[in-house]
């Protein structure tokens, strides 16, 4: 058994964890019901989980409901924890999401957290929040769609706020009279905030619903928001370092100075003024979902209506299981579109030279139950548009699909962004705010 301990664990380390947060922190160590106290049966259940968020709650620990070794010999064996390499900046937070169907400690925003923590004494607090695997080639849950992840990630950094101690001795003090700009200043509050992928958009939806005046629309529920429970703490806001965003703004600083790819992200979202200033996209060259030209005008319609489907189905299948056979019907290829032939020829149409991975994610859409009647929905809905029809659009959507692969791609180095990694981006954004 290795850490760390999570919900499902067994052996003896998870017997003696319930035996000393039994003995050590009785008034809330229980098992699921709240009643009976943490058995040493060696297993990491309900109760053990709970009792890991409340512990870590208290101990202004980043609450992941799991524990680490060291967390697991302060609990159990009363070592202290190592001492940190740099003093720990009280006030200061970083909020990382990974992206959608990945575990909290996956990305290059937990990585930039991580970073961020060891040399400049960041906390740094994981957004823990539901896995849903259909857009891109995530994993997860695969019936979970996209408003029901985000919506998840909202409710759980809203419960991180309002559980963190800096952010509530603000608010406590604005409560009393102090106006926002001193009580941020007093509390010494500084939120930093960083999501991949599918998280960086649904980042963006939490911090307008949290921190915005109103107005903005949650997705999952079609409710419209009041003024932010947080607004008043907007200016501790430092900073939203975004990687592979959706909802990327056009111009927005993505990666180094200079270099900002043409066009938005494909969700097309327009944000406010105040979460503008503070946002920077890093952006991968041909990142299919964070850089879609202008001109493209099949992509964001296209994805505005699958993200909003009832469907377990990646993006791209969809893409595949509609458009393919359109092209593959209008070049005389029917007959041999789903022979191992298929691929070179549709790619060859679309003037792809990564055959490798059109076949790739070709052989993936094969082995997926197409969605029937969604994608019906899908033709309806977007057949008025023009963009079902034209088949230029179409050729571009397709050729568009080995961006997926720069979409994961973070961790490599791109003359684009000087010589950098995304990551490495990303934590020189942190060194901007602590020179």
């Amino acid at each position: 058994m290795t850490f760390p301990l999570k919900l499902g664990s067994t052996g003896q380390l998870v017997s003696d964890l319930s035996a000393a947060a039994r003995r050590r922190y009785a008034s809330y160590a229980f098992e699921a019901d709240m009643k009976t106290p943490l058995k040493s049966d060696g297993y990491f259940g309900s109760g053990e989980k709970n009792f890991a968020t409340a512990w870590q709650t208290r101990m202004h620990r980043p609450v992941t409901g799991q524990i680490t070794e060291d967390e697991f010999n302060y609990i159990v064996k009363a070592i202290p924890f190592p001492a940190p390499t740099v003093p720990i900046k009280v006030g200061h937070w970083i909020y990382t999401c990974p992206g959608s169907g990945a575990d909290f400690n996956v990305g290059p925003s937990f990585d930039v957290g991580v970073w961020a923590e060891k040399n400049y004494g960041i906390r740094h607090q994981p957004v823990l929040f539901k896995k849903g695997g259909y857009l891109g080639l995530l994993g997860g849950d695969a019936q979970a769609s996209y408003v029901e992840v985000t919506y998840d990630q909202y409710k759980s950094l809203e419960w991180l706020l309002d559980n963190n101690p800096s952010v509530q001795d603000a608010m406590d003090r604005i409560s009393k009279g102090i106006p926002p700009s001193e009580a941020i200043k007093d509390a010494d509050l500084h939120l930093l905030f960083s999501g991949y992928s599918q998280s960086a958009d649904g980042l963006e939806d939490a911090l307008e619903i949290l921190f915005g005046d109103g107005g903005f629309v949650i997705p999952n529920t079609g409710e419209t928001t009041g003024r932010g429970k947080y607004a008043d703490l907007r200016d501790a806001i430092r900073r939203v370092i975004q990687f592979g965003n959706p909802s990327r703004q056009p111009g927005q600083m993505s990666g180094q100075p200079g270099w900002n790819p043409k066009g938005w992200g494909i969700s097309r979202k327009k944000r406010p003024l105040w979460l503008l200033k503070v946002t920077v996209s890093i952006t991968n060259p041909g990142d299919f979902y964070a850089s879609v030209p202008d001109s493209d005008g099949i992509r964001p319609p296209f994805y505005g209506e699958i993200i909003h489907s009832e469907t377990s189905l990646p993006y791209f299948v969809h893409i595949l299981n509609l458009a393919v056979p359109i092209i593959a019907k209008y070049f005389g290829i029917v007959g041999q579109l789903f022979t191992p032939l298929a691929p070179m020829l549709v790619a060859g149409i679309a003037g792809l030279n990564l055959i490798p991975t059109f076949t790739k994610l070709f052989g993936q859409a094969q082995e997926t139950s197409f969605h029937t009647a969604v994608d019906d929905q899908l033709i309806a809905l977007l057949e008025p548009m023009g963009v079902i029809t034209h088949l230029d659009d179409l050729i571009g959507l397709v050729s568009a699909l080995p961006g997926l692969q720069a979409h994961g791609d973070y961790w490599a180095v791109k003359p684009e962004m000087g010589n950098r990694s995304g990551v490495m981006v990303g934590c020189d954004e942190i060194r901007l705010l602590y020179p």
